[in-house]
C-alpha cells in the first residue's frame, strides 16, 4: 500500500509554522542573512556560536526524527483502526455474504442486514456507507443503492483487498472512486476488507465501508501532540545541557584569555623597558668609547708635546756636547756617546709611534671608506709594507663612534699582521650587507692557536677591541689556523640606538 493511497501523505495547512518560516526566509534575502551572520560570527562568544550552531543541527535532526515518528504513529493508528474495522465487518457482514460463494447477487435478507449496520451504533462505530464488491470488481451492493452492477476502474485499494490484504484510506481527497462519499462533509476513514468463504481461504467478496474519522483524527492529533511534546522536551533538554557545559567552558576560556592578555601586556611592558635599558646601555657604551678615545688622544698629544720634545732637545744638546769636546776625549767616549744617542733616538721613535697609535683622527667629516683608507695609509707609511684593500660602498651616515671603531679594528689588525706575520698578505675588506657593515683584516702568516686571550702588544689588543665592538652592538670574531694566517672579522650595525 503506497503512502498516498494509505492516507499518509498529510500536507501542512496554509497557515502552518513551516510555511510561515519559509515565507519569512523568502522575504528576507538569504544572502543578506548569511552575510550578517558571517560578520557577527567572530564577535560572538564560543557559547553563543555553539548555541546557534547546535540549535540548527539538533533542531533539524529532531524535526526529521519527529516527522518520522509522526508518520509511524499515523501509519500505526491507520493500520490498527483498519484491522479492527476489518474484524468488525468480518464478524457482521461475513455470514450475510456467504451465499456469494455460489451466486453473484445478495438476497434481500442479506441486503437488509447490511443496511441495518449503518444505523447500528451499539459498538461505538459510525458507519456512513457500505459497498460489497464481487471478486471480479463489480459492485454487488451499495447502501445508497447507486452504482450497483457497475464495474468501475480497478483501484489500488480494491486490488490490494482482492489479494487478501486490508487496505485503508484516511481522508484521501484524491481517490476518484470515492468522490460521492466526500459529500458527507466529515473526515472519512475508508476500509477495504476481504470477506472469506467459511473455513476456507477463498475470497467471496470485498467489503468497502466508510467510517466517521472524527474520533480517529482526535486520537491521532493527541498522539502527535504528545510525540512532538516529547521530542521538543528532549531537544530543549539536550540544548540546555550542552549549552551549560559549553558556556562554562567558554567562561573559563574567557577568564584564561583575559589573564593571558594581561600577562602579554605585562611582558610587552617589560620588553619595552628592556629595550629602553639596552638602548641606554648602548648609548652609555658609545659615550664611554668616545671618552676613551678623547683620553687616548690627549695622552698621545701629551706624549708628543712632552717626552718627545724633551728627547728631541736632549739629542740636539748631545750633538752639541760631543761636537765641543776635544778630539781625544771624543775618541775615548765615542762608544758611550753612540750608545746614548741610539737609545735616545729609539725612545723618541717609540714615543712617536705610541703617540700616533693612540691619537684619534678627525672622522666627523670623513666618510667611512676614507677613515679605513686613512688607517691603511698610516700603516703603510709607518711600516713600509703594502696592504691590499677591498672596500665597497659603505654608508655615509655612520656615527663617529662606529667609524672610530672600524679605524681601531684596521689599525690593530694591521699592527698584529706586521708584528706576527711580517706584513705577509695584509688585506683589508669592508662591505655593507643589509643592516650591518662587515670589516675584515687578514694576513697569510703562521697564525696561532686561539686561547681566548688578547694577542699582540698594541694599544688596544684583541680583547679590548672585542669589548669596544660589542659595546656598540656589533660582533667580533677571530679565525686563525696555524700555518694558514689570521682573519679578524667585525660586524658593525649601521646605526646605534640611543
Amino acid at each position: 500500500m503506497s503512502e498516498q493511497t494509505a492516507g499518509y501523505g498529510v500536507r501542512p495547512s496554509r497557515g502552518s509554522g513551516v510555511e510561515w518560516l519559509i515565507g519569512l526566509w523568502s522575504r528576507n534575502s538569504p544572502t543578506k542573512v548569511l552575510q550578517w551572520l558571517g560578520s557577527k560570527w567572530k564577535d560572538w562568544t564560543l557559547s553563543t556560536r555553539f548555541l546557534i550552531a547546535s540549535t540548527i543541527v539538533i533542531c533539524t535532526t529532531m524535526i526529521c526524527v519527529g516527522g518520522w515518528i509522526d508518520s509511524r504513529i499515523k501509519k500505526s493508528v491507520v493500520q490498527n483502526a483498519a484491522a479492527a474495522s476489518a474484524r468488525y465487518m468480518e464478524a457482521l457482514i461475513g455470514p450475510a455474504v456467504q451465499e456469494m460463494a455460489q451466486r453473484t447477487t445478495l438476497t434481500p435478507r442479506a441486503k437488509l442486514v447490511i443496511s441495518d449496520l449503518i444505523e447500528d451504533t451499539s459498538l461505538g462505530r459510525s458507519i456512513l456507507e457500505i459497498k460489497i464488491w464481487r471478486s471480479d470488481g463489480t459492485i454487488a451492493f451499495s447502501s445508497d443503492g447507486r452504482h450497483v452492477g457497475e464495474k468501475p476502474p480497478m483501484t489500488t485499494e480494491l486490488a490490494g483487498a482482492l489479494s487478501g490484504r486490508v487496505m485503508a484510506d484516511f481522508d484521501d481527497k484524491t481517490d476518484i472512486e470515492s468522490v460521492d462519499e466526500r459529500l458527507y462533509g466529515k473526515p472519512i476513514f475508508e476500509v477495504y476488507a476481504p470477506l472469506y468463504e467459511r473455513n476456507t481461504d477463498r475470497i467471496v467478496a470485498i467489503s468497502e465501508f466508510y467510517e466517521d474519522a472524527t474520533e480517529l483524527i482526535r486520537d491521532f492529533t493527541i498522539a502527535r501532540q504528545q510525540s512532538w511534546l516529547v521530542v521538543g522536551a528532549l531537544t530543549f533538554g539536550m540544548l540546555a545541557l550542552l549549552f551549560g557545559i559549553v558556556h562554562r567552558g567558554s567562561l573559563l576560556i574567557l577568564t584564561q584569555k583575559g589573564a593571558l592578555e594581561t600577562q602579554i601586556n605585562e611582558l610587552a611592558l617589560l620588553l619595552k623597558q628592556n629595550e629602553d635599558l639596552r638602548a641606554r646601555v648602548t648609548s652609555a657604551n658609545s659615550s664611554s668609547a668616545k671618552v676613551s678615545d678623547q683620553v687616548l688622544s690627549r695622552v698621545g698629544a701629551d706624549l708628543h708635546d712632552g717626552p718627545a720634545q724633551l728627547l728631541s732637545f736632549a739629542l740636539l744638546r748631545l750633538h752639541e756636547v760631543s761636537a765641543g769636546l776635544p778630539a781625544d776625549i771624543v775618541a775615548r767616549r765615542a762608544d758611550a756617546i753612540d750608545a746614548v744617542t741610539r737609545a735616545t733616538q729609539d725612545a723618541l721613535k717609540e714615543i712617536r709611534n705610541i703617540s700616533a697609535g693612540v691619537s684619534v683622527p678627525e672622522v666627523d667629516r670623513l666618510p667611512a671608506a676614507a677613515v679605513l683608507r686613512m688607517a691603511i695609509d698610516q700603516h703603510e707609511r709607518r711600516t713600509g709594507t703594502v696592504v691590499r684593500e677591498d672596500i665597497g660602498d659603505l654608508p655615509c651616515d655612520l656615527s663617529s663612534a662606529l667609524k672610530i671603531c672600524a679605524f681601531r679594528l684596521v689599525q690593530e689588525g694591521l699592527n698584529n699582521a706586521f708584528r706576527h706575520a711580517s706584513g705577509l698578505g695584509q688585506t683589508v675588506r669592508a662591505v655593507k650587507q643589509g643592516p650591518v657593515v662587515i670589516v675584515e683584516v687578514s694576513d697569510r702568516g703562521q697564525g696561532f692557536v686561539q686561547d681566548g686571550q688578547s694577542t699582540g702588544n698594541g694599544t688596544l689588543g684583541l680583547c679590548g677591541l672585542r669589548h669596544r665592538i660589542e659595546a656598540l652592538g656589533g660582533s667580533f670574531s677571530v679565525t686563525s689556523v696555524a700555518g694558514s694566517g689570521t682573519i679578524l672579522t667585525a660586524m658593525l650595525p649601521c646605526s646605534i640606538e640611543t
